[in-house]
């Protein structure tokens, strides 16, 4: 007999405190285990695990199993975990189905004719087009000459779907070629390439 099926035994037959203090003792690895696939899911922090932990415990201690007590108790948080998961990713489902049943009222728009906002655009406007001429005139770039007029056209426009839909190009293709570029950009010679993508 081990020490936990010699102390699960004293606490069954005594129910002292100090015998379950042993038990609990004698069992910190698995729930160091347990709290850190509690945590490691994303969806609980160590007082979900500690609560967890100490429940199932308290429930397997009911069931008269002694021998091989640890891999029950094992198997027993495990199915607590997923039941606990479970239960999380439902919850969090019904929060975001909860969100949409309601009148949320919109994130206010900028106001694009603010002073300040114009100058904001005309900035980044000058940047995008210092990084596009830079492109344009350097023939190691590479640029396919379907690019070459995308990138000429990109500091007219705001947004990347704004230059899709100007151009007839679906957004896919190029936020695509956009990071295909980035791969191979040289930000010392053209620029910061966040003025453009």
């Amino acid at each position: 007999m081990d020490e936990l099926s010699a102390a699960l035994t004293e606490y069954r037959s005594t129910g002292s405190p100090q015998a379950f203090g042993t038990v609990y003792a004698l069992t910190s690895r698995l729930r160091s285990f347990h709290a850190y696939k509690v945590r490691s899911s994303s969806l609980g922090d160590d007082n979900d695990a500690l609560t967890l932990f100490d429940d199932t415990l308290l429930n397997v201690l009911q069931r008269p199993v002694t021998e091989g007590f640890s891999a029950y108790l094992s198997g027993a948080l495990r199915y607590a975990r997923a039941s606990f998961i479970r239960k999380k990713m439902r919850d969090r489902s019904r929060a975001y189905t909860f969100a949409d049943d309601f009148d949320i009222p919109p994130e206010p728009l900028i106001d694009r004719t603010t002073p300040e906002v114009l100058y904001l655009d005309a900035e980044r406007k000058k940047r995008a087009a210092s990084v596009c001429a830079a492109l344009l005139t350097d023939p190691a770039s590479g640029l396919s000459p379907r690019m070459t007029a995308i990138i000429a056209d990109l500091p007219n426009h705001r947004t990347i779907n704004r230059l899709a839909d100007a151009n007839g190009i679906h957004h896919s293709y190029i936020f695509r070629s956009l990071e295909k570029l980035s791969r191979r950009y040289d930000a010392k010679r053209y620029g910061d390439i966040r003025d453009i993508i």
